[in-house]
This record gives C-alpha cells, structure tokens and sequence, in this order.
C-alpha cells in the first residue's frame, strides 16, 4: 500500500462508489476486453451471478466530461485492500483508480490483485519492487481449426498456408489456405495439400500463436513449427500483438 502513495499527476476527472450500474461496467469491460486476447463476452447474467457478489464494493472513475473510464470491483478485510476485478480504457482511468486505492492506507496496509502477466503496474510505481506470482491459470484448444480461422480478426493482409496436425481431433488435419483481404478471411481446407512455401505445426502450437501466448518466430527459433522464413514473417504480422488474460474465474 505504501508504494501507492504517490504523486499521480492526475488530469481532472473523480471517483465515486456506484451500484452494481451493468450497462456502466459493461461499457467499460468491453473496452478494456478488446486489447487483449482470451477475454470472455459478457452478458447481464454472467455479471449478475458471477461477478457482483454482495461481498465487494463497486467504485468508477469518471472524466471531466463525467465520462466513464474505469471501474474497480474490491472489499477491504482483516488490512488488506482485496481487488476482485478492475478495468480502464486509459492511464489516466488506472491513475485515478490506484489513487482510490492509496486512498485507503488507513483501513489496510497490503493490495491483493489479478495482472495479466506484462501488465505496467511496475512502471508507473517509483519503487517497483513488490511481490509477484505468475500462476498459470486456464487452457485453451481450437476445436474447428477452419471456423476459428475464418472468424480470427488478422491484421494485415495476403495469403498464407498453414498445414496443420490434430491427434486428438484428426478431421482438423489438414492444409489451410488463407486469403485474407478487406477485414474478411476466406479459408479452403484440403486433407492433403503440397505447398512447399506452407507453415508445418501442431494444433497445440497454432492455439498459442493465435492466442499470441508466443510469437511464431519463437516457435520457429526454438524448431517447433516449419516453413519458410519469408512465411514465418508472414505469420508474424499477421498476428495482433496483443497480451493473452482472462480474467474470469470458472
């Protein structure tokens, strides 16, 4: 908690304890959901019965133009400050929100949250030197590798070939040709497939890398996935950069 209390450089803007306000939070939530990959789509029941329990306390930061920018879901227990979810479309919004909770330093002396694992707490703190745990937490597995592509937001354009194995599942075993143009990705799946310029990996390996848990150059260093150079930087861009988390627990 003491690492909180700083200088936030603020510009404008307040915080306010709210009611479980779902049009608000979800406002907010899917802003926050669309920078990363792996977030859950939320509807009224799930926040109903997952996510606003009686325990926690609800508080947001609004703008000078009392604009919603971020909300913070969290109780206050035997001294420490419990975070059970919070979310922002801005710095500004995550300032304001740790500023709430150093705000706080006279009912608990310790902060408890859930970061994705490259997450700029550590960057905005002068003394970034706290207790951290990386816990791996869920799994993830294409289940129609032609579906998945054909719905997968890349962010570039061209073609690209990807000849894919399934154990487990063979009928996803298969080459994939993609031709990705206009926002819109049309993919045709043969059972054989011989292009020599085509991308070689696993199911597993395709989950990661469209799930941008590794980089496909990571894989492709390590002699995980095959193919072309030219194929692999492909990929690449491709790919958003964006951190994989989710933050729902079930």
């Amino acid at each position: 908690m003491k690492r909180l209390k700083k200088k936030w450089n603020l510009s404008g803007g307040y915080v306010r304890r709210i009611g479980p306000d779902i049009p608000l939070l979800q406002q907010i939530y899917s802003e926050y959901a669309s920078t990363f990959n792996g977030m859950l789509v939320r509807d009224e029941a799930w926040w109903r019965q997952r996510v606003l329990t009686k325990k926690y306390q609800i508080a947001a930061t609004f703008n000078r133009q009392d604009e919603p920018e971020g909300y913070i879901i969290y109780d206050v227990t035997s001294n420490i400050f419990t975070i059970k979810e919070w979310a922002y479309v801005n710095v500004q919004a995550q300032k304001q929100l740790l500023h709430f909770i150093a705000n706080h330093d006279s009912m608990a002396d310790k902060v408890e949250l859930t970061v994705p694992e490259r997450d700029n707490l550590p960057l905005l703190l002068d003394e970034p030197r706290f207790e951290q745990k990386l816990t791996p937490y869920f799994m993830a597995r294409i289940v129609d590798v032609q579906q998945f592509l054909q719905e997968y937001p890349f962010q570039d354009e061209g073609g690209l070939t990807l000849v894919v194995s399934d154990e487990f599942f063979p009928e996803n075993s298969g080459t994939y040709q993609l031709d990705i143009a206009a926002g819109q990705t049309t993919v045709n799946m043969d059972e054989q497939g011989n292009d020599t310029q085509a991308i070689h990996c696993s199911i597993q390996l395709l989950t990661c890398m469209l799930l941008n848990f590794r980089r496909p150059k990571d894989y492709y260093q390590a002699e995980l996935i095959t193919g072309e150079l030219e194929a692999i930087e492909r990929l690449e861009k491709l790919i958003p950069n964006r951190q994989t988390f989710l933050s729902d627990f079930f």
